[in-house]
């Protein structure tokens, strides 16, 4: 019953806040300034007809999560290393800590003098997640209780067999969690490299064509485009790493 109310809460808030827009859309009375919700869901429609929409779309979600993939791999390994050893977790430390704390349009204008601007989404969105997985494996690996490793020590568990029953069931949350922050600041940043610099054949370059020929309900519905694949980039990676770590959880 419960998770009944909470649906119904978040359908109700969403519909207040499109009620919000579609009020403040009649107020300003312009499309060229603020298109209403139906007419940014009927652009949507409209594009979604074209197969090039859906190109558009699946080059950069292949663009953007094979990068993501990439920081998971490398911030899980960066974490079981720092775990194993101490002086690659206070070398790696700081590295994390400036990746975190530089901001991203920094970060892209950086890349658009070293590499080609192609490439740019990808290796953003990949650098992005690294620090968000690293920090969270290593701080679930760090509270896993010692009295439990030392039962896999005793009784001369296998890599395999502790896995299955100590590791993945401790490591699952902070897993879990890394994902939910990496994969959406990942899409995110990934979308605004693209913005940035305006690779052919993205979503971020449509929605900078779209603020240049002022076709604001297209730039509405292409924004759309990105929270809707966000939402549900978020929900499968978590869904699939849940399932591929043995977890109960969805």
């Amino acid at each position: 019953m419960k998770k009944h109310i909470k649906i119904i809460y978040a359908i109700a808030a969403i519909l207040f806040w499109i009620a919000v827009w579609q009020i403040l859309a009649w107020r300003v009375g312009k499309t060229l300034l603020l298109p209403s919700p139906v007419q940014t869901v009927n652009t949507l429609l409209d594009l979604a007809s074209k197969s090039d929409f859906w190109y558009i779309c699946f080059s950069s979600v292949a663009n953007i999560f094979v990068g993501a993939l990439l920081g998971v791999v490398i911030g899980i390994a960066i974490a079981v290393l720092s775990y194993a050893n101490k002086v690659i977790k206070y070398l790696f430390s700081p590295m994390l800590t400036l990746v975190k704390a530089t901001p991203i349009a920094s970060v892209i204008i950086l890349f658009l003098v070293w590499i080609g601007k192609a490439a740019i989404p990808f290796w953003i969105s990949s650098m992005m997640v690294v620090p968000i997985v690293a920090s969270n494996v290593l701080e679930g690996l760090e509270n896993i209780s010692h009295d439990l490793k030392e039962v896999t020590r005793v009784y001369n568990f296998g890599f395999a067999k502790s896995w299955r029953l100590l590791y993945r069931y401790s490591l699952l949350p902070y897993f879990s969690s890394s994902l939910k922050s990496g994969i959406a600041l990942s899409w995110k940043a990934g979308i605004a490299a693209e913005v940035l610099c305006t690779p052919e054949g993205t979503i971020g370059n449509m929605i900078y064509e779209s603020k240049v020929y002022l076709e604001t309900a297209e730039l509405f519905a292409w924004t759309l485009t990105v929270i809707v694949l966000s939402l549900i980039l978020e929900k499968a990676v978590v869904f699939a790493s849940s399932r591929l770590m043995g977890g109960d959880r969805k």
